[in-house]
This record gives C-alpha cells, structure tokens and sequence, in this order.
C-alpha cells in the first residue's frame, strides 16, 4: 500500500477531485468511477515501469591496445569476443580471442597475410574468417578459438563481414563485381560457401555498378539481411526470406529508404543493428531499426560518432562495436620551427588551400558532427567561417579561383553520387555545375580562371574532365585514367593522379606520359613555376614531403612528418608554411554496450 500510494502521488491527482456530492446524478457518478480506474492503472504503470526496468545500458571499453582492433564478434554464449587486430606494431591483421573483462588476448593467427571478419560458429567450436593475400585469391578458413591448426574453407573473393548458418553447414558472404566477368555470374552479390567444400551458391544478385555485402542470418535461418548499394556511398538494408534449405524465397526487400555507407549488421531479436555514414563513409552512427513495426529506424547515440561492425550476444545483453580513434587536423610546418597544429576540432578537419595571396585558408570539417563542410579561417586560423550548411551530405575537396573570389568544390548527393559546385568566397547560394549521375570530384581551376578541371567516371572509369565555370557540357582531358587535376602556372601542361602515380599532359592533345611513381595518402599536390611539391610513402610512422623539379625532372626532400599525410597539402604562395592534415591519434578500440536490450 506504502508504493501504491507513492504511485498515487506520483501522477499527482487530488483525491479531492473524485468527491461527488451525495445528491450527483448517475451519470456523474460513472465518470467518477472511471477517473479512479484511470488513477490505479497510471499507478500501475508506474510501478512497472520503475520497478522493473533493470538497469541502464552504459558503454565500457573492451579493448585498449595499440593499433587497429576491428570487427569484433561474440561467441555464442556472450563471454568471449573474436576480433582482427593489426599488433601494437600496426604491422599485419589477425584474429585474436579474448574474454569480456581481461585485457590479454589470445592470438590464433599468425600469417603474414592479412586476416579479417572473424565470425564464431553457432556451436562456439570454430572462427570463420576471410585471408587476404596481395596478388592472391582471397580465401575463407576457420580455427578453433583455442588456437591450433587453421583449415582453409575455399578460395572465394570475399568482402565485408561472414555470419554462420545456424546449423554450421554453411558461410554467407560478400562478393565484389568480378570485372572480367560482365554476365550474371559477374555481378555482385551474397553467396553461401559451404564447409563441405563443394559449390558456392548464390543467395542474392546486385545491379551493376551496385553491390551487395555484410551478410546476416538470422538466429532461426530464416531471413537473410544484407545492405545492398546502388554505388559506393549508397546503401540501405535488404531482407532476403529464405526456405529451410537457405534458398532464396521470394524477391528480397528493401526495408531502410536512407542511402547511406553500411559497414555491418547484426541480429538483436526482432530488430537489426547497423552502422551507417551519410558522409563518404566516414562518419558512421549505429543504428537500429524494428522489423514489427512501423517506426523509422532509430540512432543509437549512445554508442557515439565513429562506430562501426556491430556484434550481439543478446543471451548476455552485450552490444560490441567498433570505434576508430582518428581525428584530423591541419598542422602547419615552417622550415624553420617544428610542425604545430594549425587548425584542429574534435573531428576531422582536412583539405587545406592557401587563397591566391596567402591570407586565408579553405578547409573541409565535420566539426558539425553530422556532414563535411567548407569552412575559411585567416592564415593563422583564427576567425574560421562557416562557408557551406549541409548543402549536400558531405562538401570536399575545396579550390580556390585564382582572383580569389570563388570556391569551387565537390559535394555528395543523398544517392551518392557527386557533383561539382562553386559559391562565392564570401559566403551565398552555391551554383551546380554537373548534373550527370556519376561521381564528379576532386575539382580545380584553370590559371585564367574559364575552367573547372575535375575527375569524373562517366565513362566507366574516371579520367579528367573539364567544364566552363559560365556552365555547359564537360569536355574529356584525358583518355588513359585521371583523378586530382592541377593545371601548371603557365596553364599549359595538366597534372593529375593515375592511380598513385603522378603524371603530365600537355594540352590540349599532348601525351600521357608519368613523371612521378607514387604519391601518398595526401593526394594533393602544390604546383609552382619550377616544379611540384607532393607527400610520399608513409614509412615508419612518417610522411616524407618531397620537390619535383623540372628543370632536373628529379624529386628532392624538403623533410618527413610525423603520421600520415592524409586528404590534404598545400604550400604558401612564399613557400613559408607547409598545411597537411594527419592525426595525431591513430586506430581503432573495441567498445562494448553492458545491458543492452
């Protein structure tokens, strides 16, 4: 009675209010006799609900090692976690085995190959996991979670995460297009591999260019989920029905309309858990989305920003994530004092360009926490301006003109692909300048100012387009592969990225020809009069920033860098200051959701 009436008081209904005089008509008296089965029921609510509840899920750190610990998966009773994890010398990926709530881990794997996407079978005796080889076919093996002699499965190209059949006959997996395969048996698509070693059956089929990967069977092995993308960048979440002998049945359904970067999915009851980016697959959420009902899917904000491959053991409440540790900022380096942090937030800040005279700097940031941005600060990063709100779900790759009066720059559309815009240094309504369905990207200026280079894969495979900053249809540049262009001061000669290499062309109908044979993670290059500045191999924990000169066609050190130069170079017009961005924190940690429900 002590608690029923605490309930009572909770709701905060005077008794008064049910006093009912003794000459009130009948119809009065009912109202009063429900409102009072009103205020028992809201008490009972009450104390089901607080009484009841169990404690709050909280997040606690599973791993903190050095390096990357990624793509964790439990065994089947909740207590142990399999994960890959490159060793404290970010050297090689391996499986390892640990128990929830020890620090040591048991290493099961020691190939220098790299061995990713652990999955533990459904009777906790085996560890699926995918070796990927340079030059090699990829190829699915197990081993026990004691560790021992590892049996390889089959070789198959596989991508993304593995899961279990429940009966521990069979893997789902991932596969990429298979280029020289153009037909059917080309396409992308969720295959099942079997443990007897006969035939891999196909479950699902992508659409080229699509692609169809982190498979996940349910516990009862009726239903297969999987994202399913259109491009890249563009992916929701299918369910495919399956019949007892895991055959498709039916067409699968497409059960998210987000078109958003998936990087994994799991199983938790009647609902799944996903990690999803809006932005170039790099600012990744979790997600949960019910299967009974009619609800959106809902953020798991709790697991926080930068959280991928999620694993549930629902037995013991536990949720394991993924969680990377990178965070980019723009350092300065100036030949005569050490490198110092220049621009910085608590997520990424990358892309760094001088203006035309050296006084401001444009950028990109997630500082938003939800999308990339152009932003501006003076040159020596105070007074940053937001340039750029959300106008797609991620703006890059910034430029300036060379009056210095226009922005160019690349933005993600909600279906994923990209085009190329411009808006005025000052702020305004950015104008589009491509309008194809195709990733348009990494633009830049013609030294008169008349042009917008950029690379684009219209055709198939990206090559150098360009297009007048006035508007119209793009022109081809080059014909044999090109991305990250950047024209010579004298405008007469186009430098671009082939794959890692750098090369030239005159134009406008020069030769292709490649003059540098590898240039780093920076991507960007800094062009002057007698040659080009450009970031190197990452090697033993540093960026080498190297000058190619023309006049010798040889490359020269200018000085090496702590970290890895990623997403952004760029050199004064005085060639006093060096902008690049790297982070100073590096890999990945497992975290784990205590109580999840």
């Amino acid at each position: 009675m002590t608690e029923l009436s605490e309930a009572l008081r909770q709701v905060q209904i005077d008794h008064t209010a049910l006093a009912v005089p003794s000459r009130t008509p009948p119809h009065l008296w009912r109202l009063a006799a429900l409102i009072a089965l009103l205020v028992i029921g809201a008490a009972w609510l009450i104390l089901h609900n607080t009484g009841h509840a169990g404690p709050q899920p909280k997040v606690v750190q599973l791993t903190a090692y050095q390096g990357s610990v990624i793509q964790p998966s439990f065994s089947p009773d909740g207590s142990q976690v399999a994960f890959s994890w490159n060793g404290e010398q970010g050297d090689n990926f391996d499986i390892y085995v640990k128990l929830v709530g020890e620090n040591h881990a048991l290493r099961l794997t020691t190939d220098p190959a790299n061995d990713r996407s652990p999955a533990w079978s459904p009777d906790g005796k085996r560890i699926a996991f995918l070796r990927f080889i340079a030059g090699r076919p990829t190829s699915v093996w197990v081993v026990s979670p004691l560790g021992g002699v590892e049996q390889k499965i089959a070789n198959f190209p596989g991508s993304g995460h593995l899961t279990w059949s429940p009966d521990g006959k069979w893997l789902a997996v991932g596969r990429g297009l298979l280029a020289a395969d153009p037909g059917p048996s080309g396409a992308a698509g969720v295959f099942l591999v079997p443990l007897d070693g006969s035939e891999p059956r196909r479950v699902t089929s992508a659409i080229r260019p699509g692609n169809d990967d982190d498979p996940a069977l349910s516990p009862d092995g009726r239903s297969l989920a999987y994202d399913g993308c259109a491009r890249t960048f563009s992916c929701d979440v299918y369910l495919q029905d399956l019949n007892p002998d895991y055959s498709p049945r039916g067409l699968p359904r497409r059960i998210t309309r987000q078109q958003l970067s998936i990087n994994g999915i799991a199983w938790a009851g009647d609902s799944l858990v996903y990690s999803a980016s809006p932005s170039w697959g790099t600012l990744f959420h979790l997600w949960r989305l019910g299967l009974h009902g009619e609800n959106p899917p809902e953020r798991l904000d709790l697991a926080g920003l930068l959280a991928s491959s999620p694993s549930v053991a629902p037995t013991a409440g536990r949720l394991a994530f993924s969680r990377v540790r990178r965070n980019l900022d723009i350092w300065r380096f100036r030949p005569s004092s050490p490198p110092t942090p220049l621009i910085a937030s608590s997520l990424d800040d990358l892309s760094p360009q001088f203006s035309p005279d050296g006084s401001k700097i444009v950028f990109t940031s997630a500082r938003s926490g939800e999308t990339f941005d152009i932003w501006i600060v003076n040159a020596d990063g105070s007074n940053p301006v937001q340039l750029t709100d959300r106008k797609g779900r991620g703006d890059g790759a910034p430029r300036w003109s060379p009056d210095g009066d226009w922005i160019v720059f690349d933005s993600q559309r909600p279906d994923g692909f990209e085009e190329i815009s411009v808006v005025d240094a000052t702020g305004g309504r950015p104008r589009q300048l491509t309008t194809e369905p195709c990733q348009n990207e990494v633009p830049n200026w013609s030294r008169d100012g008349k042009w917008i280079y950029f690379g684009s894969d219209r055709t198939g495979r990206f090559e150098i387009w360009r297009v007048l900053l006035s508007g119209g249809k793009a022109e081809r540049v080059t014909n044999n592969g090109g991305r990250f262009p950047f024209e010579s001061v004298d405008g007469k000669t186009l430098f671009y990225l082939n794959g890692r290499a750098l090369f030239a062309k005159q134009l406008p109908e020069g030769l292709e020809r490649q003059i540098v044979d590898f240039v780093g993670l920076s991507r960007d290059i800094a062009v002057f009069e007698d040659g080009i500045y450009y970031g190197g191999r990452f090697e033993n924990g540093q960026t080498p920033i190297w000058f190619y000169e023309f006049s010798t066609h040889k490359s020269w050190l200018i000085t090496r860098v702590d970290g890895q130069i990623n997403q952004g170079l760029a050199v004064s017009p005085d060639r006093s200051s060096f902008l690049y961005a790297t982070s100073a924190l590096t890999g990945s940690d497992l975290m784990l959701i205590e109580n999840f429900r």
